[in-house]
């Protein structure tokens, strides 16, 4: 049995899964397609600091109040 794998993708939520080269028929069956290239790490501080700027603008969108238009004044000629 060879230890060899084989990278695929998931096309609807775009998830990948290093397959044993044996079980790759049944996975692509199910509707994974072979990955081009394997995934690219993620540093799990980058995507902690990614998710915390996202809550930080969520949170100010919220507590911003609704700005009214400014009333417009008839011109003066004269």
């Amino acid at each position: 049995m060879s230890d060899e794998r084989v990278w695929l993708q998931h096309p609807e939520t775009g998830g990948h899964f290093e397959c044993p080269q044996g079980a790759v028929e049944d996975w692509l069956a199910m509707g994974w397609v072979r990955a081009d290239a394997p995934p690219e790490p993620v540093s799990p501080v980058v995507a902690e600091h990614l998710a915390a700027q996202q809550a930080a603008v969520e949170a100010a969108a919220q507590t911003q109040a609704p700005t009214k238009a400014a009333a417009r004044g008839g011109s003066k000629e004269g």
